[in-house]
């Protein structure tokens, strides 16, 4: 990635598009010029904004905007909010709107994604939060997204998040959107042309991808080209970074070989040690690179950039045909000389060429090697291969393999390429017509390209003509025939059954609820007659195993459990009839767990235990361990549903199959985990009820499972999250002795497992929990010492997650202290803040709720005349302010309130003081000014009350001065207008009034060069008012005639100040 540098009009064109209701911009350009860096130093911007909920995602494929969306906008929101539950609501809140907008199975896929991304990542607590969505759901694996998400799908949860989120802004990012055209280029497009209404979205695309976009999308979103950097910004640069380079090469030798590109200035100037011109503009170290690797890796290498796409390592083992160690070698080796990257994704490393040009020198180099239209071919074969089904897990794959078969035909000159590349176009223009033709699909049938050995095409082309002829049963088994027939001329024979039993699976995994009813037999008995004719291929039976555990559960999803009955007494009978072939068994016991699951979430216990007493003698029959896992996962699930419903007798028998399965099952590690999370469900739901002891009771249970179990991770995890949620209903009930019991077995814990991180942060969660509750219920002396114990606990583990809860824990103290007024107890806090340093700060969060924590602190202090105390607040704030614009808006009000607080206690010396210090805070900043001159209305106050009139004239002169340089700043021009008044009302006392005669003036001119400003004319009448007073108290008569003939003239032509005086009750004329 290009180094961000000099872009300022670049960014400042983003932040205004910020300022906006809703945007959507695109940013293009050619590779190099810098897109993304450009885009992250904006998302770091935008992170420190507390009213931006933000996300930033690269897309590699497709399927990352939708999900990435979703999962970086929920760890953007987790990370914004402050108060206990609020996250928690605001995610059910999404829940409801997305309910009847999202299809179930789409949002559960997308869930799965999103849950399996945070737990990797550790954000437990967000993931956590997702159980809420549809209660008790358990997580299989759903479809995938890019086949089956529609554009309005995608608008929902934009729209989710503005609807949730009224005081926020959305911003999503999309980098390298460009990546999506092939694979959906209706989303591609629709994004593109929706124009959010309170979101934003920013797209970066490359040149070739903006230049083909239609005229009318380019019309309605804001474009930003970017451009190479010219000569000046690019001396700038490398004289603050790479200064020896200037000296020894120039700049107009550097311009020319770089010609401005960012790209190509950052490999130069990282290229450490490099003192000579960089060969080819700052590529060279890629030539020499290759020169030391051997045929074989270049080979590999030239592979990788001709694919386009990204690989994990299996893929790249099946496209490159050697083993999986050498692939690794290789794929890591790659990385370290820093010719590709690698990212984490979807729950495996992904590598990839992290930028064009590198793509292209690498091409340049190696294509005088290698015969490329060999490579085309190997790689056209391979595809062609991939091609299979596109069953629920692997619509993505499919589509991909399919272009890009397609694309490496299109590279080879000759006759049967040229055919494949007819096939291929045809193919995907009919899949990407939404009301094909069968007769179009029937033609596909009879091409050149299925001739010879392309059974396997002919199988998918038939199977997705029967797709097709789903709602017409004739013809749908009309081309179950086709499909047999052709598989019984097939010359593969077995992969070709094979291949048929998937399109079998596809076939039943696509149909609509509506079209199931129909073939759901025909296709049961179309597999039962293939596996009896093919006695010997057991893939038949395990593909078709598959399909029945998919078919129940798709039927249990809509609660058509009858009819769920009846496809699971079929695959009983078929894993009677293979009692050999342990993944039969498996896909039963996997269906009998999820069926009773199912069943649990809707409350229908009886059908639930005659299930699960199936699935108990499939376990006494067979002790294969994947068997007793899926008994335990059901065991589990029922104890959930069982604690929920108040079925504690049920609950009891539960718990105690689990631990005699735990017991039998030795040292099976999965199930003693499954029996830690069914005592966990039972403790929660008894604790739920107020019903500690028994809750307590069967923590202890776990305690010892923990113990025996030899300190497992996961078993200690389940433990420590038992003792937190019971401290957690414990303090609802305002038990905090039972709390420190808590505390202290977790603390053995620690004692015993110092690097278990969930457990430090659970003890963490809890001791915050603690204080929060104890602020509450106003025992505040209980609260200062758990306080002390969550500092020093912090002090030994600064790891970012305690240290953003030690400063909630701050903030909501001093909340909680603010409201009694016990300020000797706030000075503890105070002391705590006082002893922070630079480095503390692990997380803008922390830093920003440090903030709001010392806004409040200083604002109390003032509040309880503890000046000193103020004094010390505020100055950790001054020193905060520059590390984040929240931070600095605390600093601004903390200084407004202490101005308010001062002058209330006549302490004028230090009222001073703070105008001193907001004068030199808005010399050069704007965002100071409109605090700096609130801060003079309220000095013009306090001190014109106490007659304090030289000092008073100087903040008006102050005032004057800050308006008269900006006064086209309708907040400053409002304050500076109350200043006047404030003056003009004080000056009456003074024994000359020739300084009230002045304000009065100058509200005089003001008044006559703005005709019709409502608040100059009140203004001026005030000070009218005020001087008339002095007059008539002096008894003054011809000047407080001609006050008088001003003020009518006046509320004639104003009945703002017409009505102002009638407020006052100032005699009318």
């Amino acid at each position: 990635m290009s180094k961000y540098y000099g872009r300022e009009d670049e960014i400042q064109l983003l932040r205004d598009e910020f300022k906006k209701r809703g945007s959507s911009l695109i940013v293009y350009g050619p590779p190099g010029v810098g897109k993304t860096a450009l885009l992250r130093e904006f998302y770091e911007e935008l992170l420190r904004k507390k009213d931006a909920v933000v996300s930033y995602t690269r897309v590699y494929s497709s399927i990352e905007p939708f999900s990435h969306l979703f999962t970086y906008q929920l760890i953007s929101l987790s990370n914004s909010v402050k108060q206990k539950g609020e996250f928690r609501d605001l995610v059910l809140s999404l829940r409801d709107y997305l309910q009847n907008k999202m299809r179930r199975e789409i949002m559960r896929s997308l869930l799965l994604r999103v849950r399996g991304y945070l737990i990797t990542q550790g954000f437990h607590e967000v993931a956590r939060s997702l159980e809420g969505f549809w209660d008790g759901e358990v997580f299989e694996l759903g479809c995938d997204l890019l086949s089956v998400l529609k554009m309005g799908e995608i608008i929902s949860l934009i729209k989710a998040f503005e609807a949730v989120l009224h005081d926020r802004q959305i911003v999503l990012i999309l980098d390298d959107f460009g990546c999506i055209i092939e694979e959906r280029p209706d989303i591609f497009e629709g994004m593109l042309t929706y124009l959010p209404e309170r979101s934003h979205l920013y797209f970066v695309l490359n040149n070739d991808d903006f230049n083909h976009l239609d005229s009318e999308i380019k019309e309605k979103a804001t474009t930003l080209p970017l451009t190479w950097l010219d000569k000046e910004v690019v001396n700038n640069w490398i004289r603050e970074e790479a200064a020896t380079l200037l000296r020894e090469h120039g700049l107009d030798e550097i311009y020319q070989v770089t010609q401005g590109n960012p790209f190509l200035i950052s490999e130069w100037i990282r290229q450490e040690g490099v003192k000579e011109i960089p060969e080819d503009r700052g590529l060279g170290f890629i030539e020499k690179t290759l020169n030391g690797y051997d045929l074989n890796k270049k080979c590999y290498l030239v592979k990788i950039a001709l694919t386009r796409m990204p690989f994990s390592i299996s893929k790249c083992t099946k496209l490159f045909r050697i083993d999986e160690e050498a692939t690794r070698r290789y794929l890591l080796e790659f990385e370290n000389d820093g010719l590709i990257a690698r990212v984490y994704l979807e729950g495996e490393n992904i590598f990839y060429l992290d930028h064009q040009l590198k793509q292209e020198r690498i091409l340049s180099i190696l294509t005088k090697e290698f015969d490329l239209c060999q490579i085309y071919k190997e790689l056209a074969t391979y595809f062609e291969e991939e091609i299979s089904y596109p069953a629920e897990e692997d619509v993505s794959y499919f589509w991909i393999t399919l272009r890009e078969t397609l694309h490496y035909y299109g590279l080879i000159k000759d006759a049967q390429a040229k055919e494949a590349c007819n096939f291929y176009n045809r193919l995907i223009t009919i899949l990407e017509d939404p009301n094909p033709s069968c007769q179009s699909l029937e033609d596909l049938l009879l091409h050149p390209h299925l001739k010879g050995l392309k059974i396997r095409l002919r199988i998918i082309a038939t199977a997705l003509l029967a797709r097709r002829r789903m709602d017409k049963l004739v013809l749908f088994k009309k081309s179950l025939n086709e499909l047999n027939r052709f598989v019984l001329k097939s010359k593969s024979v077995r992969s070709h059954l094979i291949e048929y039993a998937k399109a079998l699976f596809y076939l039943i995994s696509y149909a609509s609820r509506e079209q199931a009813k129909g073939i759901i037999d025909v296709l049961i008995e179309t597999n039962l007659a293939l596996i009896h004719r093919n006695p010997d291929v057991t893939e038949l039976k395990v593909i078709f195993a598959h399909t029945l555990y998919n078919l129940v559960h798709d039927l249990s999803c809509f609660q058509e459990f009858d009819e769920a009955g009846s496809i699971i007494g079929v695959l009983a009978s078929l894993t009677k009839e293979t009692p050999n072939l342990l993944q039969i068994k498996v896909e039963y016991a996997r269906t009998l767990a999820n069926l009773s699951s199912k069943l649990g979430e809707v409350g229908k216990f009886d059908d639930l235990f005659k299930y699960l007493e199936r699935l108990g003698l499939l376990v006494e029959s067979d002790s294969e361990e994947d068997i007793q896992v899926e008994y335990a996962k059901a065991l589990t699930n029922t104890s959930l549903y069982l604690a929920k419903g108040r079925r504690l007798d049920q609950l009891d028998n539960i718990l105690t199959r689990l631990k005699d399965l735990a017991e039998r099952s030795g040292n099976l590690l999965d199930v003693k985990v499954e029996y830690a999370r069914a005592l966990a469900n039972a403790s929660l739901g008894l604790s739920e009820n107020e019903r500690f002891d028994d809750s307590s009771s069967l923590i202890e249970a776990l305690a010892t499972l923990t113990v025996r179990g030899g300190i497992l991770p996961e078993v200690v995890n389940i433990y420590t999250s038992s003792l937190f949620n019971l401290s957690s209903e414990l303090g609802k009930s305002r038990r905090f002795e039972a709390i420190t019991d808590i505390l202290t077995r977790m603390r053995q814990l620690i004692l015993e497992e110092p690097t278990n991180d969930e457990l430090a942060l659970a003890y963490a969660r809890t001791l915050y929990n603690l204080c929060y509750d104890l602020g509450k219920a106003g025992r505040l002396d209980e609260l200062i010492e758990n306080f002390t114990l969550l500092k020093e606990f912090f002090r030994r583990n600064p790891q970012s997650e305690i240290e953003l809860i030690y400063f909630k824990t701050i903030f909501n103290a001093i909340t909680d202290l603010a409201k009694t007024r016990r300020v000797g107890r706030i000075s503890r806090f105070l002391l705590a803040l006082e002893e922070l340093g630079e480095e503390e700060f692990k997380n803008t969060q922390s830093l920003q709720i440090c903030g709001d924590a010392l806004f409040n602190l200083s604002s109390s202090l003032g509040e309880n005349r503890q000046f000193e105390g103020m004094k010390k607040a505020l100055n950790i704030l001054e020193n905060l302010k520059d590390r984040d614009s929240r931070i600095k808006e605390s600093y601004l009000n903390a200084l407004i309130n202490a101005s308010v607080s001062v002058g209330k206690g006549k302490d004028f010396e230090e009222l001073a003081k703070i105008v001193e210090k907001a004068e030199q805070l808005a010399i050069g900043e704007e965002d100071m000014k409109l605090a700096y001159i609130k801060i003079l209305v309220n000095a013009s106050g306090y001190l014109g009350r106490e007659g304090r009139f030289d000092e008073m004239n100087i903040i008006v002169e102050k005032g004057e001065r800050l308006f008269e340089k900006i006064p086209y700043d309708g907040q400053v021009k409002t304050a500076y207008l109350d200043i006047l008044v404030n003056a003009s009302a004080s000056l009456g006392k003074k024994g000359d009034l020739s300084d009230l005669r002045k304000i009065v003036n100058r509200l005089g001119e003001m008044n006559d060069t703005s005709p019709g400003d409502g608040a100059v004319s009140i203004a001026y009448t005030k000070a009218l008012v005020s001087l008339g007073d002095e007059l008539e108290r002096r008894g003054e008569m011809v000047e407080l005639n001609k006050i008088m003939s001003i003020l009518e003239t006046i509320s004639k032509g104003s009945p703002q100040v017409s009505a102002f005086l009638e407020t006052i009750d100032f005699p009318m004329f």
